[in-house]
């Protein structure tokens, strides 16, 4: 149990003005909750709260840890915010490789749509005729080629008629997948 969960605690007693009340909020028994509370009390060597059958109040000591806890608790939840917008926003660099046909008909017409919903995606299209000459470190997707022995070790995804190849990863780096179901929307 870390002193996160028992400053959780403690500031959830303290506004619900009871341990039963503050369980509740954590889905656990009255006496865990109790248990979280004087375990942080025991851990700062000081007594936050005072406790009677009718009544809990704050000590004078446990009002202002009260308003610190309140503090670093926010602090906490902005920065967990703060990597979840990170993580909504796609971003990095998608290089596709892929012949000028399939570039024409089907990259190009939907790319504009696809950065539309995807603004931090940057994508690089490269037309190879051959799939010979395609140095597959260098992408990300390989879309129009005829199955080849180059494509040996990647994986395969067959949209209608088309086949599109990526590198064998798990799990699939999003950015790649969320290009191959918007391909699959579109053809």
């Amino acid at each position: 149990m870390s002193t996160l969960d028992q400053m959780q605690a403690f500031v959830a007693v303290v506004e619900e003005g009871s341990f039963t009340a503050a369980a509740l909020q954590f889905n656990i028994s009255p006496t865990a909750m109790c248990k979280k509370v004087s375990m942080l009390e025991k851990s700062l060597n000081t007594r936050l709260l005072i406790r009677t059958p009718r009544l809990i109040t704050m000590t004078d000591i446990g009002k202002k840890y009260y308003h610190q806890c309140k503090k670093v608790l926010h602090e906490y939840k902005l920065s967990h915010l703060l990597i979840e917008d990170k993580n909504t926003h796609l971003n990095g660099t998608l290089n596709i490789v892929c012949v000028r046909e399939v570039a024409q008909k089907i990259v190009y017409p939907s790319m504009a749509v696809f950065l539309e919903q995807y603004p931090h995606i940057v994508t690089n299209v490269t037309l190879k005729k051959e799939n010979h000459d395609i140095v597959l470190k260098n992408f990300d997707l390989a879309i129009g080629y005829e199955n080849s022995e180059i494509f040996n070790d990647w994986c395969c995804r067959k949209i209608e008629s088309l086949l599109l190849y990526y590198p064998n990863m798990k799990p699939i780096p999003l950015k790649i997948k969320v290009y191959m179901d918007y391909l699959n929307q579109d053809i």
